[in-house]
């Protein structure tokens, strides 16, 4: 029977779900102020789902995930604004058809970014599937620049304007649930996608985090994912076992730019505006700590980790600056970020480098130490099946009792009928040992000494030639 603890942990996930869906309530009674910062940190913890699939499901190191978060962004503002207005397309609109400019509905986007952004991480990951550890992080950081810069100077390529340079992209469109009419009939203020209203905007962050999270445990325990542990683990050894390296690699780096790209859909969509300075490689060192510290290879460990580091940058650090002003302290501690960043992340990786929430195999990695208690029993720093405990003693089969050696102290029998749960009197003594016996060579002296016509060195009378 499962105990307590498993069954809630099999459960978390409906508990988290719950939590989130009332917590706008709890918010809006206490005064809490966090909804603004939140919709932020709900998009970090889609781009960290989205890249602990890359880095922490396939182990393939990746520093310009920001390139498929901007793709995605950038998708919004091509195919939900007026920027081409030489062209008149509308698709679910709910727009006058005489505006110009593509207009489709933002649910239709959504999928055309997630396959536009796999895409380009099939793309990226091409080039890099002879490289490993330093080598691939360099060109995915060449990626990661790349791909800004083009969209900082994509006002004039070809004699076309396709990203309008440093100046970006606004007047996005709002989503809609079925026109204004049917927006403003389903309440909860969903015919009002604005700044000043984030309900709809919280629920929808919410839909895109629950789909990650689907996307993520399923792809974890698939045939696939399996795959990704192995090359992850010991790319020669899977490859020895018949696993596709080349195929499983392509497909980690499709995957997790797609969950980057609807991350990318929703910020452009939420903020209205699109700009090339928002999309800098910090983030993209950002997403990458926020996987570290949750831990690697564990999907609520990616999500904790992006709560961690984005509400210690959006929510912690700001609010204790109002609280000090408040009690009539002038300390910005906004400005300490990165400082207090740095420090937490050397604690981290002095004291708990596997993460906040390891996977069960960096677990084991991690637990693998010298000098802990049962290591002259159980070599290697094993603690038990999961690395928790000592192993629990296994009862002994039946039979008469357990030989034990001659020559043994009582004290040291009791220990030994203690240790398998018999009693004294089962741990019987064995008759004398028989004397040692001879060696082979006195036993059959055919094959003694000397004895190998193959054995060259044994005559004295041949030279033995060097190899």
């Amino acid at each position: 029977m499962p105990t307590v603890r498993e069954r809630l942990g099999r459960h978390a996930p409906l508990f988290v779900l719950a939590f989130a869906l009332i917590f706008p309530l709890i918010e809006g009674s206490l005064g809490l102020g966090m909804m603004n910062p939140l919709l932020r940190i709900l998009t970090s913890v889609m781009l960290a789902m989205g890249l602990n699939i890359v880095v922490g499901f396939a182990g393939l190191l990746d520093l310009g995930y920001v390139a498929f978060w901007a793709i995605g962004a950038y998708c919004v503002g091509w195919m939900a604004s007026g920027h081409f207005s030489t062209i008149k397309v509308h698709v679910m609109s709910g727009l006058p058809e005489a505006i110009p400019g593509i207009h489709l509905s933002i649910w239709l986007i959504f999928p055309i970014a997630a396959v536009l952004t796999a895409v380009f991480g099939v793309l990226l990951g091409a080039p890099t599937l002879r490289l490993r550890g330093d080598y691939l992080a360099i060109v995915t950081l060449g990626f990661g620049e790349i791909i800004p810069k083009v969209f900082q100077n994509g006002d004039d390529i070809g004699g076309h304007n396709l990203t309008n340079g440093t100046a970006g992209i606004s007047g996005l469109d709002a989503p809609q649930l079925g026109g204004a009419t049917g927006d403003a009939m389903l309440g909860l203020g969903w015919g009002t996608w604005g700044p000043l209203n984030l309900l709809p905007w919280y629920y929808l962050a919410i839909a895109l985090c629950v789909l990650c999270y689907y996307v993520s445990v399923t792809m974890q325990w698939s045939k696939l994912g399996r795959a990704w542990m192995a090359i992850r683990e010991d790319e020669t050894a899977a490859s020895a076992m018949g696993i596709h390296c080349v195929n499983a690699k392509l497909w980690a780096y499709g995957i997790g730019a797609s969950l980057g790209g609807l991350a990318g859909v929703y910020h452009g969509a939420r903020i209205g505006s699109i700009f090339p300075s928002s999309f800098q490689f910090y983030i993209s060192i950002a997403v990458l700590c926020a996987v570290i510290i949750g831990g690697m290879g564990n999907v609520w460990g990616a999500i904790v980790g992006a709560f961690v580091v984005e509400g210690l940058n959006f929510w912690l650090l700001p609010s204790l600056t109002s609280w000090a002003a408040a009690v009539g302290l002038d300390i910005d501690f906004s400005s300490w970020n990165m400082l207090i960043f740095g420090v937490l992340l050397v604690v981290m990786m002095l004291y708990r480098p596997q993460g906040i929430f390891p996977s069960k195999s960096r677990k084991l990695v991690f637990d693998d130490e010298p000098g802990r208690p049962g290591d002259q029993h159980y070599p290697g720093g094993m603690h038990g099946p999961d690395g928790d405990g000592p192993h629990t003693p296994m009862p002994s089969p039946p039979g008469p009792g357990i030989p034990a050696t001659p020559g043994i102290p009582a004290q040291e029998l009791a220990d030994v009928a203690a240790s398998h749960r018999l009693a004294p009197e089962r741990v019987v003594q064995q008759p004398a040992a028989p004397a040692r016996p001879l060696p082979a060579s006195v036993r059959f002296p055919r094959y003694g000494a000397g004895s190998n016509p193959f054995d060259r060195r044994a005559d004295p009378d041949i030279e033995v030639a060097p190899a």
